[in-house]
């Protein structure tokens, strides 16, 4: 192994147009850090980055002096930044984005965190298998941050050394994010998504509370399977109990470290790329594919906004399209959108996240043609083969009591 300082580290991108950083429990901090120090390092970089919200939280946009940032998510230090004009959001879901780093980004250097090596001469991906396989079978040159952080983990991705072009130590905090305990309101969003769903399911379940709250009520099922992006600290228990007998594959395990240590003694949970997760030919070729996912707001048709708040682009799609329509051509499979009726109300009036229609210059992130059940706190609203007048209908039923009247008004 070649092994360089995280300084030399950086230096190997003084020249180099495209660079890939990657997220999640990948992030090559020790790297980035020497950037932020000294961003003359990294001179007219197009930096390309799978940034999870919440999870990897720097300013991108300020890592060297940078010709742009192009990724999925627009995480909050890069909204508020100076330098959020350099800022590309791209429109691609999950498995597009995947394909374009592949064959048209054209990103020549890539810099991944990774497991100590085994015996064999490999390193593992460990926690994150999502999207540094797009970039294994092009020319792109890799630098491993070897981690002993990183778990070695034997149902994920193992790259032989020699892919590697030099190797930095370290053994920086891997990123961790806490769900904390549900609350009232998305406890009970969770009960009545519980009811929609069938012994012998493969869930697909979103990032967030949701899924923390709706994997502690499964204790009771029996032969379900997760399949999809992302996994959370309750998995371990549902496969000690049993509950979990379809297997679980997910491209990233997101939590606190004592569900890293976890993973790292347990076998047979498999990390897949995106190519395999987010693959419309493998979701649609399984029977009762259930997509589960939370959103911002929906209007009375059905339609689906997932990355605005008050005109101002927060989130992606991400993965939900992808897993949406995977859901909609399996067979009984179902989609289903989650959300709180209300926004919360802190520091402002309270307003419902059901509306009458979306502002006109905002798209719908998901045509309501798509979604079988939206679920709020007060219910569920079957959508499936209904007319204009029955989706409104079932849709104010499940709004906050306040605002019915006034989407009752613009009722058909």
């Amino acid at each position: 192994m070649k092994l360089l300082t995280p300084r030399s580290a950086a230096l190997l991108a003084t020249n180099v147009e495209s660079v890939y950083v990657a997220g999640c429990t990948a992030e090559p901090t020790t790297v980035l850090d020497v950037v932020l120090d000294e961003p003359d390092l990294w001179n007219n970089v197009h930096l390309f980055g799978s940034f999870v919200p919440g999870v990897n939280n720097l300013d991108y946009t300020s890592c060297g002096n940078l010709q742009k940032v192009s990724c999925l998510f627009p995480t909050a230090p890069m909204r508020k930044s100076s330098n959020s004009g350099l800022l590309h959001l791209l429109p691609l879901t999950y498995y597009q984005w995947y394909r374009y780093l592949q064959s048209e980004s054209g990103v020549k250097l890539a810099y991944v965190q990774v497991s100590p090596p085994d015996p064999e001469g490999r390193v593992s991906l460990g926690l994150t298998a999502d999207f540094i396989p797009a970039l294994l079978n092009t020319s792109c040159r890799l630098i491993g941050i070897i981690n002993p952080n990183m778990p070695y983990l034997v149902g994920s991705r193992l790259v032989p050394l020699d892919r590697f072009e030099a190797f930095v130590e370290s053994d920086d905090p891997l990123p961790e994010i806490n769900f904390y305990e549900p609350d009232e309101i998305m406890s009970r969003i969770a009960g009545h998504v519980r009811n929609l769903i069938s012994d012998g399911d493969v869930l697909q379940l979103g990032l967030g509370k949701l899924q923390t709250a709706l994997l502690q009520m499964l204790g009771d099922c029996n032969d379900l399977g997760l399949y999809g992006g992302m996994i959370s600290d309750a998995v371990p228990k549902l496969k000690q109990q049993g509950v979990l007998s379809k297997g679980v594959t997910t491209g990233v395990a997101l939590g606190e470290k004592t569900f890293y240590d976890e993973l790292s003694q347990i076998d047979d949970i498999t990390f897949e790329p995106v190519s395999v997760t987010h693959n419309l030919e493998v979701t649609s070729g399984m029977d009762n594919f259930v997509a589960i996912n939370s959103v911002l707001e929906v209007d009375l048709q059905g339609n689906i906004n997932a990355q605005y708040l008050a005109g101002q682009q927060v989130t992606a799609p991400g993965g939900m399209p992808d897993f949406i329509e995977g859901a909609r051509r399996s067979r009984n499979g179902r989609s289903i959108v989650a959300l709180p009726s209300t926004t919360s109300g802190k520091n402002q009036t309270s307003k419902s996240r059901i509306l009458s229609r979306f502002p006109a210059e905002q798209s719908a992130t998901i045509a309501g043609d798509a979604i079988d059940y939206v679920v709020t706190e007060f219910g569920v609203a079957d959508l499936r083969n209904t007319h204009a007048g029955q989706r409104q209908a079932r849709l104010v039923a499940i709004a906050h009591p306040d605002f019915k009247d006034a989407l009752r008004d613009h009722c058909s």
